[in-house]
């Protein structure tokens, strides 16, 4: 596991906080994909996609990426390079995340509106210094299922279709608890207690 500032997170996700805090969980690493393909490269097209139908466990998000392929592009061009690389930069692709679940609690607008891909997540095989919109403690919970849309902001050439965006989230899944099961105020008491956050006003 990495190093994390266990206040920090239970700022954000008390949750998440207690349950590293016991330390009874075991954290397995785990990779999803989503992958949306542009096929008629009108500007303002909506693509759909989803991780699963329902989570089958807590899963704690480690990272996001996002990788860009337009295989047809600039092909046997000494400029291809230079084209993938831009376009992992500026993919000219907004997302709208939002989780749905059994429990109304679980049914979250992530991006609120739609964000440009670079803002929500990293772009895989850079230097990109930027964080991803879901930080340390963003967790996806049982029984939730995670979904985005996917509109392309710019008209493509014909040679840049298909245009495939393929986001992966790292994720540890989260064994021997079951976060929608946890007591908030219970969580927070046994957080203050412990000193982890300060006393609620």
């Amino acid at each position: 596991m990495d190093r994390f500032d266990l206040s920090v997170i239970a700022l954000k996700n008390p949750r998440l906080a207690y349950v590293l805090f016991v330390n009874k969980a075991r954290f397995i690493p785990r990779m999803f994909q989503i992958t949306c393909t542009f096929d008629t490269g009108a500007a303002g097209d909506i693509l759909e996609g989803e991780l699963h139908d329902q989570m089958a466990s807590d899963a704690w998000i480690r990272s996001c990426e996002y990788t860009i392929r337009a295989p047809r592009a600039y092909t046997g061009n000494p400029v291809k390079p230079m084209y993938d690389t831009f376009g992992k930069l500026a993919p000219y692709v907004d997302v709208d995340m939002y989780t749905t679940g059994l429990h109304p609690i679980q049914n979250l607008h992530i991006t609120e509106d739609w964000c440009p891909l670079e803002l929500a997540a990293k772009a895989s095989q850079t230097s990109d210094p930027y964080r991803t919109m879901f930080g340390d403690y963003f967790v996806i919970e049982k029984w939730q299922n995670f979904r985005l849309r996917m509109r392309l902001a710019r008209a493509l050439a014909a040679d840049e279709i298909p245009y495939e965006v393929t986001l992966a989230f790292k994720v540890d899944q989260i064994d021997g608890c079951t976060f929608c099961e946890l007591n908030n105020d219970a969580v927070i008491s046994a957080l203050t207690q412990a000193g982890i956050i300060g006393k609620l006003a």
